[in-house]
């Protein structure tokens, strides 16, 4: 038990100084497309629109969308952590449209042992949530989103937290150029036996603008800036930068810059790309830095209708 306990507290350290906040689960990205282009999400369409902004998904035309994602973490420093995510999204006519999303991160498996050093059991620690989203599309142009979610962080035996929170979006576009706003992580703490982690409350604002150069051709630019507001000394501002060219809406290439608060994330510049081919589409990020995130890399399978 004085084991478990300690491998618990260990694992909150570690979420605090290498994703920026212990339920790191929220904390960090798992859209490939908005990954490559700086982490920018608050005005761009994505498969995994409950995880960035389902108002801006709502404004697609799409019936039907489920994908996948998978995103290995910090393997520059560590073998066994991940990201995987699962979403379904379905239009109900023209002013509904409603998702749901699973989302895992997994933790190396470490060994309980008792007071002697005797090994009892191999451990496998993680954190899931699971997401149900409503967006309402106000008018051709504008749409508003609301995300309950359930998140429940296992990071040893005898040694967990689980919590609600809500995520608010909005987004309208004015001929060329897209805004949007939203509220991110709004909710109660995350209770463990010996210690509380607050979820990283976030206030994030961006804005977008596409120019159509010919027929076939065209050009994004994407900017978000964000404020992290997460336990006593994880608070911070992170803005992000993408551009995104695109060749018959089919085929595209991407890259973006990321800059944070040390406190609140880890900076990087990103390149990636995306095919699509009918309604299957797949995304690949990868980044590059200095730093704990060196040749990370995120991929989406996704399917539309």
């Amino acid at each position: 038990m004085i084991r478990s306990i300690f491998v618990g507290c260990l694992f909150i350290i570690m979420g605090t100084h290498i994703s920026a906040q212990s339920g790191s689960i929220l904390s960090v990205p798992i859209d490939t497309r908005s990954i490559s282009l700086g982490n920018t999400y608050l005005t761009s369409s994505s498969s995994n629109g409950i995880y960035t902004n389902m108002a801006a998904y709502a404004l697609e035309d799409n019936k039907i969308d489920v994908g996948y994602n998978y995103r290995p973490w910090i393997t520059n420093i560590s073998d066994g952590y991940s990201f995987n995510s699962f979403t379904a999204g379905y239009s109900a006519g023209f002013k509904h449209y409603f998702s749901i999303g699973y989302k895992k991160f997994t933790k190396p498996d470490f060994d309980l042992t008792d007071d002697y050093g005797n090994v009892l059991e191999s451990y496998s620690p993680q954190d899931y949530s699971i997401g149900l989203g409503y967006a309402y599309k106000l008018n051709s142009t504008s749409a508003l989103s609301v995300t309950f979610n359930y998140i429940n962080s296992d990071l040893s035996k005898d040694y967990s937290a689980s919590t609600y929170y809500v995520d608010l979006g909005f987004k309208s576009k004015v001929k060329q150029l897209d805004y949007g706003v939203m509220v991110r992580n709004l909710g109660a703490k995350l209770s463990y036996p010996i210690s509380e982690s607050v979820l990283p409350l976030t206030f994030a604002a961006g804005v977008g603008y596409t120019k159509d150069l010919s027929e076939n051709h065209s050009i994004r630019a994407q900017f978000d800036a964000s404020y992290i507001n997460g336990d006593e000394n994880e608070k911070g501002q992170a803005v992000g930068l993408g551009l995104e060219y695109a060749y018959l809406s089919r085929f595209n290439v991407r890259t973006g810059y990321f800059n944070s608060h040390k406190d609140v994330g880890i900076s990087f510049y990103s390149l990636g790309g995306g095919v699509r081919l009918g309604g299957f589409c797949i995304d690949l990020a990868y980044l590059i830095a200095d730093n704990a995130l060196k040749n990370n890399y995120s991929l989406s399978i996704s399917w539309k209708m």
